[in-house]
């Protein structure tokens, strides 16, 4: 599904619960420029969010884990596996507004 169709555009998934905070904050700020976002507050393994957004055809994967977090980046993980590292939020942003 295309991203500007898709019911639930982003999906933000973290490696463990230290990266929830940094999470959180990349949530309101997606919300807030009015995207369709959702946060997994699962504890499950990476691999397993992962499956479950392919799963649910989510067209973009938020995977933010410690390297993110220090370096305040995102990777952008498509659905289709393809993976976009060391993303900046204003890039991600600019990414998504040219999807819409």
């Amino acid at each position: 599904m295309p991203f500007w169709l898709a019911p639930t555009q982003i999906r933000i998934l973290t490696i463990t619960d230290a990266q929830k905070e940094y999470a959180q904050t990349l949530f309101a700020t997606l919300k807030a420029a009015g995207y369709r976002v959702e946060l997994d507050e699962s504890s499950d393994q990476i691999s397993a969010q992962i499956k479950r957004a392919q799963e649910d055809k989510l067209p973009w994967m938020l995977v933010i884990g410690q390297k993110e977090v220090d370096n305040n980046t995102i990777t952008l993980r498509y659905n289709n596996g393809k993976q976009e590292f060391g993303l900046a939020l204003e890039q991600l942003l600019a990414k998504a507004r040219e999807n819409q």
